[in-house]
């Protein structure tokens, strides 16, 4: 993969689209954008293995979110993440499928994340510190975002389709786990809570 971004960061400096001083910022920028586009199309693709890509895609759309400006624990390693993230992807899918929790248990474990989650996120879980302000920024679009899930959630409940509301809940209970496991890593190592 290095060797396919060099090349594209080559042509791209060849013809004046990036200065060579930013190639590494670029370098950087294209592959976590391969990697994540990588990750969710595996997810997808497990989706359409156990027959729920609906809800793959209604799940990452807000799942994602919610993890980028919420934190909570990371993993250390590229591979330990996507391993990671796909265990997880399957157990969703599962969850979903089955229905293995109820919809009264889930509405009601919702309620009670979302306002975990209100007061908690976001947790830096990284190496890089945030300052007070970008923390504040943070936990405002966080907010906004994890409001705005909750009234989609409300609107396809009252439409009559709760299996799309029941996805966004199990998206808003699964990063409510990892902000409270990213939390406790916080509290043995004040450094950071990465795995």
């Amino acid at each position: 993969m290095k060797g396919i971004i060099c090349f594209i960061l080559d042509k791209m400096v060849q013809k004046s689209i990036i200065d060579a001083k930013e190639k590494e910022i670029y370098s950087f920028g294209l592959r976590r954008i391969i990697i994540s586009g990588g990750n969710y199309l595996v997810m997808i693709f497990i989706g359409i293995l156990l027959c729920s890509p609906v809800n793959m895609v209604v799940y990452l759309l807000s799942f994602v979110p919610l993890r980028v400006l919420g934190g909570g624990i990371h993993a250390d390693r590229e591979k330990t993440c996507f391993f990671a993230s796909t265990v997880l992807s399957i157990m969703v899918l599962v969850i979903l499928k089955y229905k293995m929790i109820s919809e009264d248990t889930m509405v009601i474990l919702t309620a009670m994340i979302n306002l975990y989650l209100w007061k908690n996120a976001p947790v830096n879980c990284t190496e890089d510190k945030i300052s007070k302000t970008e923390y504040l920024l943070f936990r405002e679009r966080f907010r906004t975002v994890l409001f705005f899930e909750m009234l989609v959630m409300i609107i396809f409940f009252i439409a009559g389709r709760s299996d799309i509301s029941y996805v966004i809940m199990v998206a808003t209970v699964m990063e409510g786990i990892l902000i409270a496991i990213g939390k406790w890593f916080q509290g043995k190592n004040k450094d950071a809570c990465i795995i």
